[in-house]
């Protein structure tokens, strides 16, 4: 079964199994995951000769082993501090004074607010910060 070769012996035979496959008859699919091969919780699936390991948040690589880095690209706009999340799912941008948005994208307008003298001799201008 499963491409093994069937090898002739003298009152019997013996099967030659494909990589992943065992048993007299090459019928057994060989539990790459017995190992726990999956690090940091990954969950494990068993496939023929290898396995495929489903990370958690945060993780990547073949076995889960490499931690995700999501301030490595520098998402954080205008001057703002990376920091990823600790439950491994993402990132945070800590924006400058001035700034909002998720990637501290936005400007703060203060003039929205109309700070300047309500008598309308003043003008407001929108400065950076």
């Amino acid at each position: 079964e499963n491409n093994g070769k069937c090898v002739d012996k003298l009152y019997h035979y013996e099967c030659v199994c494909q990589p992943g496959w065992t048993g007299e008859l090459c019928q057994v699919n060989i539990d790459e995951c017995k190992s726990n091969p999956c690090r940091n919780n990954g969950r494990c699936l068993d496939q023929v000769n290898d396995f495929k390991c489903v990370c958690e948040p945060g993780f990547t690589g073949k076995r889960c082993q490499n931690t995700i880095d999501y301030c490595k690209s520098d998402p954080c706009q205008n001057g703002a501090t990376c920091a990823n999340k600790p439950d491994g799912d993402g990132h945070v941008c800590k924006c400058r004074p001035g700034f909002v948005g998720l990637q501290c994208e936005a400007e703060i307008d203060e003039c929205l607010s109309d700070p300047c003298d309500r008598v309308g001799t003043d003008i407001c201008i929108d400065q950076p910060n």
